[in-house]
């Protein structure tokens, strides 16, 4: 990586779209509209637009089968066209937007996304990832341009997690603006970087893979949450919620189990023995939160003491979660 990083790169010269530099400036893109030419020509001239740029001063990742011709440019850090592979993907990019956090001098990193309703049909744990990354992306540079079918559920629309965000922007409607980039000169453009570079690069992230997605024993409270619903969801839980980081009101987690009984969790990724005040804080989330079941989940044990305030106060305690 270390000499990839000090090459000098031939830039190609030309002008480039006031509109795609413009947008490629928000620190989250949102592109909705119908998979028509329009919507791919504006995803081919934001890319043809990036290409401008050296290996240096931009990273991408892409996700999604449409961007395979731009795969082997130095510039991608990944590819994926997998939906299974992607959840993995995401979770690793919220572990370098810890790493990059408040270092402003690190290269963008552009993270596209071919069809956002078509991964949260998938998968719609993918939308707490997406949140996580558009939340925090602003302080480590890392930028997200998602394109979409429209679609209705207000409780999955990312425009909303968007917006929330300074500086982001959502695109919406015929996009009649678009810049044409032709077939050709698409082709000379990746012809450009690829002459000038043989190989991919998939490690200049530290080794952006499924495969490199943390173990439990690994994972960050944050990424712990995350693994603790997705495997909620596989033993069948419905209308699962991950709460905010910060002001959950004691509870990581609320979702509803097969009997339709709406559920708190509380996640401790922990060393040790977890205390009553886990205990404590899930009976005050399940007051909160209008839940009917109580629950703490945690990789450790609990205390006698926890044990003792749970069983009075009928919260479920499961240790040793992995």
């Amino acid at each position: 990586m270390g000499n990839w990083f000090k090459r000098v790169w031939n830039t190609p010269g030309g002008s480039a779209s006031a509109l795609c530099l413009n947008m490629l400036e928000e620190n989250n893109l949102l592109i909705v509209g119908r998979a028509d030419s329009c919507r791919q020509q504006l995803r081919v001239s934001l890319l043809y637009t990036l290409l401008y740029k050296s290996p240096v001063s931009v990273h991408l990742v892409l996700l999604g089968e449409s961007f395979k011709p731009y795969s082997e440019l130095p510039h991608v850090d990944g590819y994926y066209k997998n939906y299974k592979d992607i959840y993995s993907i995401l979770v690793r990019i919220g572990e370098i937007i810890e790493d990059r956090m408040n270092q402003p001098n690190l290269p963008v990193l552009y993270v596209f996304i071919e069809d956002y309703a078509a991964l949260l049909a998938y998968d719609a744990m993918i939308a707490f990832q997406i949140t996580r990354i558009v939340k925090d992306g602003k302080s480590a540079n890392v930028r997200l341009v998602v394109f979409t079918e429209p679609f209705e559920s207000p409780a999955t629309m990312l425009s909303a997690n968007v917006k929330m965000v300074s500086g982001s922007v959502a695109y919406k409607g015929a996009l009649y603006s678009v810049p044409t980039v032709s077939s050709e000169q698409c082709r000379e453009r990746i012809a450009w970087w690829t002459e000038q570079h043989k190989r991919s690069f998939f490690d200049k992230l530290g080794g952006l893979s499924p495969s490199s997605a943390p173990t439990v024993a690994n994972m960050t409270g944050l990424q712990y949450e995350s693994y603790v619903a997705q495997k909620l969801k596989k033993k069948g839980y419905k209308r699962i919620e991950v709460t905010q980081a910060s002001g959950d009101y004691g509870a990581d987690i609320i979702a509803t189990d097969s009997k339709g009984r709406r559920t708190c969790f509380q996640c401790k990724k922990y060393h040790g023995s977890v205390g009553v005040a886990a205990v404590q804080e899930v009976i005050a989330a399940k007051a909160y939160y209008n839940c009917e079941k109580a629950v703490v989940i945690t990789t450790a044990t609990f205390t006698p003491n926890a044990q003792t305030l749970a069983k009075k106060a009928g919260v479920t305690l499961i240790p040793n979660f992995y």
